[in-house]
Formats: structure tokens, sequence, C-alpha cells
């Protein structure tokens, strides 16, 4: 059965009288495994940027707030029940898998239905992401403790 591809509402702001230009943005694969290593806000923040990159500034914030809120509604929830470290973890990564795919097989394809980009490097922002991961992962080893002394 084929796709049937289906025109967006919104147009790009920036309309080019020329034929369309190919533009530099991150591609499926990086926003699928972004998503899934790092989680939803990284891969949606990385389609955010291929959305305002080609002018669909509103698809872009529905695309962050989507990702925004794939991650916190599976916290809270996880959050409440009593899990191990390790049912926590492939939940989470399969919500993650999830968000991916939703990511690539949805939205990618509705605003991006040609392949007339070239895929932009992703070694910079892979580089953020770390950082950023380490960073938090300092922070919260940092707090755990002072938190889990006021709960109690």
């Amino acid at each position: 059965m084929e796709e049937q591809y289906i025109e967006p509402e919104e147009k790009p702001e920036e309309e080019s009288q020329d034929e369309a230009e190919p533009v530099d943005i991150y591609s499926r694969q990086a926003i699928f495994w972004f998503t899934v290593l790092f989680n939803p806000i990284f891969g949606g923040a990385l389609l955010m940027q291929n959305l305002r990159d080609v002018g669909y500034k509103k698809a872009a914030n529905t695309v962050i707030i989507f990702s925004i809120l794939y991650f916190v509604i599976p916290q809270l929830i996880l959050g409440r029940l009593q899990t191990n470290v390790i049912a926590y973890f492939l939940i989470i990564l399969g919500c993650n898998v999830g968000a991916g795919f939703i990511f690539i097989d949805y939205f990618f394809p509705k605003y991006f239905p040609d392949n007339d980009y070239y895929p932009k490097s992703i070694w910079r922002v892979l580089f953020r992401c770390i950082i950023l991961g380490l960073l938090l992962a300092m922070l919260s080893n940092y707090f755990a403790p002072l938190i889990a002394a006021k709960v109690k």
C-alpha cells in the first residue's frame, strides 16, 4: 500500500520565486537517534530547527510542544508508579522509540516529502547534547540527596 502525500495546511513563510533550492537540515536518522538515545526534547529540537530553517514556524512550535509533553507525561506517570530501575529504563526507552517514529514517520514526511535536502552535520549538536547530559546528571546527583532529605 502506497503512502499518499498530504499537503501541510501551513505554507512556509518565505516563498521564493525560483524553484525550491535544497536546504541543509538534520536527517531522519539523526532525529530518530537523538530522540532514542537522549530524549524526545532533543530530537524535537532538531526537527524544530529543520522546520524553522524552511519557514514552518507554527509547525516548529507544534513539534517542540509535542516533544516536551511526550517527555514529561511518561515521567509523571512513572514517577507515581513503584517500578524498579530496569523496568523504568525500558519503559522510557520504549517511549523514546515511539516518539522517534512519530517524528520520522509523521512530522518529517508531512513537511519534507521529497529528498531535496542536504543532511546537516550532527557533530556540534552531539557534542552539546553530551555536555548537557553530563551537566544534568551531575546536577541530579548533587540535588537528589538534598531533595530526599527534605522529603523524609
